[in-house]
């Protein structure tokens, strides 16, 4: 009777006679795997919880700071633009006053009686002061005129 009961290959590994020790030795090898498991699973999971808190305190702050960020993006964006405008017309002034000298200095050269005597004798061929600041107001004007325009 014991030799219907043993394996052929072994008698280590004797066959279970009746099918439901079968079963329940296999859950019992199934039951010890997962066991085993379990305790690798929760060393694991021991330091993420504790990061889980931090994270969900994390989280609760920036659901509390999303609305001053919302109320604060509008007036930047605002100021943004209202940078990047006068910014624009700075470089639109540079560039009218840059072409009006350069207008200034090649009309002045080509007026110039004899430019050669520029270099030797400066009293005789600068302008007066009042010429000067006439000019100077002469293209704050047609500067601001235009700026005027463009606005």
């Amino acid at each position: 009777m014991a030799r219907l009961r043993t394996s052929s290959a072994t008698t280590a590994n004797p066959l279970p006679a009746v099918p439901a020790r079968a079963a329940s030795t296999a859950a019992f090898s199934a039951k010890m795997l997962v066991w085993n498991a379990m305790s690798s699973i929760v060393l694991m999971i021991l330091p993420i919880s504790r990061e889980e808190e931090l994270i969900s305190a994390i989280a609760c702050n920036i659901s509390c700071m999303r609305p001053l960020l919302l109320c604060i993006c509008v007036p930047v964006s605002a100021a943004f633009c209202r940078a990047s405008r006068a910014l624009d017309a700075v470089r639109d002034t540079w560039s009218e006053i840059s072409l009006m000298v350069a207008a200034s200095s090649s009309t002045d050269a080509a007026c110039s009686v004899a430019p050669s005597l520029r270099a030797c004798a400066p009293t005789d061929t600068c302008s007066a002061p009042t010429e000067t600041w006439s000019a100077a107001r002469l293209i704050c004007d047609s500067v601001s005129l235009s700026r005027a325009r463009s606005f």
